[in-house]
């Protein structure tokens, strides 16, 4: 009861599976458990968070050197003299226009990426439903920045009903530590539900 009281310490989840597992009589497979929960939750964070920001990072580091490309590298070859006196005699004309076509390309891309991050990052903490809803719209996108949330707490609550939390208590600590969105709203609904007597 002093573990589950010290929430600073033992955060919701962790002092529910501690405070039920010691009920059992076995404090010391309760606190393994809940090391176990959180050695878990961590993985999954750290995992999941490597492979989002590498590729993002990847991402706008290509589209950063293909722009700066265009607008610094190439004007200072075509500006050369070996480039000026060769001008006649080779037709590159073509490979400007393409660089450029992409370039402006990635530009129009780059700016859709950094309004989607930002969707994602700030949208979903100063307008929640709205950001979810714009971001449902968004095929692929949809399942990369919520399935992440959505795994880790559904996991989460899945850890706490392994461990014997009843089922009210685990609904209610998934709840608190949802962000705002479609499936905090979800457990909402399925917590007042379930005190109601209802499916």
């Amino acid at each position: 009861t002093a573990l589950a009281a010290d929430t600073k310490n033992f955060p919701g989840a962790l002092g529910l599976i501690i405070k039920v597992g010691a009920q059992s009589g076995q404090t010391w497979r309760a606190i393994r458990d809940a090391a176990e929960f959180e050695r878990k939750l961590g993985d999954v964070r750290k995992i999941s968070n490597k492979g989002l920001i590498s590729g993002i990072g990847s991402f706008i580091i290509a589209g950063a050197l293909l722009i700066l490309s265009n607008v610094w590298l190439a004007p200072r070859i075509m500006g050369m003299s070996l480039m000026q006196e060769a001008k006649d005699s080779i037709d590159i004309g073509w490979v400007l226009t393409a660089s450029k076509g992409t370039g402006l390309f990635m530009g129009v891309t780059l700016a859709f990426a950094f309004i989607l991050i930002f969707l994602s990052t700030a949208g979903r903490q100063f307008f929640p439903s709205l950001a979810e809803k714009i971001i449902l719209q968004i095929p692929h996108f949809r399942d990369i920045v919520l399935s992440q949330d959505n795994y880790i707490n559904l996991h989460r609550l899945s850890l706490l009903v392994r461990s014997g939390v009843r089922m009210e208590d685990a609904l209610k600590s998934t709840y608190d530590s949802c962000r705002k969105g479609a499936l905090r709203e979800d457990f909402g609904r399925a917590l007042d539900a379930l005190r109601r007597g209802q499916k």
